[in-house]
C-alpha cells in the first residue's frame, strides 16, 4: 500500500491551494469531492498514515524552462543583428 502522497501548492489570487500531485493524492480529493486539499485535510490525511510530501509546481517548473528558452531565443535573435551590423 502506497502510505504516502504528493502535493503541490500554488498561490492563486493571493491564497495558498494545495493540489494533488499523484495518483494517491487525487483519490483522497475526489473522495471528498474537491479539487484541492485544504492544510486540515492533509493533516487528517497524515492523521491515517500517510505522509505528505510538497513537490514543485508543474507549471512553476515549466514556466521557468519557457523563459529561459525566451531569453535565450532572443540572445541568437541579437548576436544574429549585431553580426549582420
Amino acid at each position: 500500500m502506497i502510505t504516502q502522497i504528493k502535493v503541490y501548492s500554488r498561490n492563486v489570487y493571493g491564497v495558498s491551494k494545495n493540489y494533488p500531485a499523484c495518483d494517491q493524492a487525487q483519490r483522497f480529493a475526489k473522495l471528498i469531492g474537491v479539487k484541492t486539499l485544504s492544510r486540515e485535510q492533509l493533516v487528517q490525511i497524515g492523521a491515517l498514515g500517510f505522509q505528505v510530501e510538497y513537490v514543485p509546481d508543474p507549471k512553476a517548473q515549466f514556466d521557468a524552462i519557457m523563459d529561459r528558452a525566451v531569453v535565450s531565443h532572443q540572445a541568437e535573435i541579437a548576436r544574429a543583428e549585431w553580426e549582420r551590423s
